[in-house]
């Protein structure tokens, strides 16, 4: 337990650090809550069955419709679910999740009720007599769902705050659903609070109302994409909204909004104009924002160094919100993901680094034009800062932790040494073609790889493993002395490199090196794939000075 305390303070103040100096807090985002002043806020609770019994059950969600109700003087929901399930052969059982705090009053199937038996947080049904191959099961059940630490009734400066953290399996705490990344479906949820709350969550809002016999203000809303149960959010709070538009060159616009608390107000102004320079760059980049008709927004929640990429609608901590525009890039990084991990979702949490890689890899492409914009280099200072051999140790797929350094940031600089690899042209398209395939559904790291291969023209298949499903750390060079020999016009340069990481592999990499003297300068670009080489070349001047890696395109540390 100490050992793993030790572990997020250590996480917290490398990304406060970073913070600081880059305006980053991507990694602070999935550790912990660390206001005193916020009631019950704190405590994020990752669970997650490595080798899930429903993921291997023959049947798919097609559909939820939710009826909650929220009951903050007592801490306790009381909920109804309608589940439509499509059966891939007669007679497949169906296994759900539920919390075990969670007591259920019946459940039925297509209007007539069956038994069911639990066991931990599964939830089997037994029924006889039902054939149809699509089938609506309904249930009823309350409980407390707080007591698993991802449902929260939180207070901030007299201010009731209502909301959840599911990722990565924890929407069971408070919803029956098939609770795994890889079945997606479609969501209408009615939240029913007291009349001073605005409830919020994902897609469209349909209607509000007031139940005429409970008096509790009901908001209704619906997505129209499929979505997974990890992304099904809600939050409620006396919130306060602000509304924009994106408008594109076309005419087309996406609704902007946020929900949050008065003294945020004029932050809430800055994010939301900000917006509207965040959207044109992740759209050139990966293509159209997928949920075009809903919206994107933002909610404040209690969080506070964490922020959560709900599917249309982003939870942020308050203090994220009392930071900006210091920690920017976080706002970047939590929109990035409604492209990579919303509408392109894991297959499996082995593949969660194509979520977090990919939105982390937009903030860099964030900065990069940032940079551009205003003519200073803004995303050299923080590769270079990010290629710490000590925080980037371990595999990024099947990560024994989900949220580790690694799977953010060694992710994201696959990413860059991809683009390294097929140059710019290829390389975006690639990432377009990539999400047009597999939008609105799942993948794996496989199919990541083959649309790569398909665009490199060549195997991939050690760049793969050596940075994704094998490699442990990063490459640690050292250079030799550089000599230069003049010969007719040119001199011949000569300069040794050994790779000297703990890591007996060697690696295969791209490799740009930087020569120059008073007045003249060259970038070169080598192959690298022997544990020592000596780098041969010709140049038209006598090099007094080389630089690995000067634009830091390649995850490497030059040693002494």
């Amino acid at each position: 337990m100490k050992t793993q305390i030790l572990k997020i303070v250590t996480i917290y103040l490398i990304s406060l650090i970073a913070g600081i100096l880059f305006g980053w807090n991507s990694l602070a985002g999935k550790t912990a809550d660390i206001n005193s002043e916020i009631e019950n806020a704190a405590g994020y609770n990752l669970q997650y069955n490595r080798n899930a019994l429903q993921d291997t059950l023959e049947y798919n969600v097609l559909n939820y419709y939710v009826q909650l109700t929220l009951e903050p003087k007592v801490k306790r929901i009381k909920s109804r679910v309608e589940i439509l399930v499509a059966r891939y052969k007669p007679g497949a059982e169906v296994v759900l999740n539920l919390s075990e705090n969670m007591e259920i009053e019946f459940v039925s199937i297509n209007g007539n009720r069956v038994e069911f038996k639990r066991a931990g947080d599964n939830v089997r049904l037994f029924w006889k007599n039902i054939n149809p191959d699509t089938i609506k099961i309904a249930a009823e059940y309350s409980g407390e769902p707080g007591k698993n630490k991802n449902f929260f009734f939180g207070k901030i400066n007299g201010n009731q705050v209502i909301y959840t953290l599911n990722e990565p399996e924890n929407a069971r705490n408070w919803l029956l659903c098939r609770d795994t990344p890889s079945d997606k479906a479609g969501l209408q949820i009615k939240i029913a609070n007291e009349s001073e709350f605005t409830s919020v969550s994902v897609g469209t809002l349909d209607s509000t109302y007031i139940d005429k016999t409970t008096g509790k203000k009901v908001y209704s809303w619906s997505s129209r994409y499929p979505i997974a149960t990890y992304l099904i959010s809600f939050y409620s709070a006396p919130y306060i909204s602000l509304f924009d538009f994106y408008k594109r060159e076309d005419g087309d616009s996406l609704e902007l909004s946020i929900y949050g608390f008065k003294w945020h107000e004029e932050k809430f102004r800055i994010i939301l104009a900000d917006h509207k320079e965040f959207f044109p760059i992740m759209e050139k980049y990966f293509g159209k924002y997928p949920f075009s008709g809903e919206k994107y927004g933002v909610a404040a929640f209690l969080w506070q160094a964490g922020a959560m990429e709900y599917q249309t609608i982003s939870g942020f901590g308050t203090g994220f919100i009392d930071n900006y525009p210091q920690n920017v890039n976080i706002f970047v990084h939590e929109l990035a993901h409604q492209w990579f991990g919303n509408s392109v979702t894991p297959k499996t949490w082995k593949d969660i680094w194509l979520n977090e890689g990919f939105a982390t890899f937009a903030e860099w492409l964030y900065l990069e034009e940032s940079g551009r914009k205003t003519e200073k280099d803004i995303l050299s200072p923080r590769l270079a800062l990010e290629k710490n051999p000590h925080l980037l140790s371990g595999q990024i797929y099947g990560s024994e932790d989900l949220f580790t350094l690694a799977v953010y940031i060694k992710g994201a600089w696959v990413l860059r040494m991809l683009r390294h690899e097929l140059g710019d042209e290829k390389f975006f398209a690639m990432i377009k073609e990539y999400y047009k395939t597999h939008r609105y559904g799942i993948a794996s790291t496989s199919d990541f790889q083959e649309v790569a291969t398909k665009f490199a023209g060549k195997d991939l298949n050690q760049f793969f493993q050596q940075w994704i499903y094998e490699g442990l750390g990063i490459i640690e060079l050292k250079t030799g002395e550089m000599k230069s020999v003049k010969k007719g016009d040119v001199y011949e340069v000569l300069l040794p490199l050994s790779q000297v990481q703990e890591e007996e592999r060697e690696y295969n990499f791209k490799l740009d090196i930087g020569f120059s003297n008073d007045g003249n300068s060259q970038i070169h670009s080598f192959r690298i794939d022997k544990r020592n080489e000596i780098i041969k070349l010709a140049l038209p001047f006598k090099p007094e000075r080389f630089t690995i890696d000067p634009n830091h395109k390649t995850l490497l540390k030059v040693v002494e």
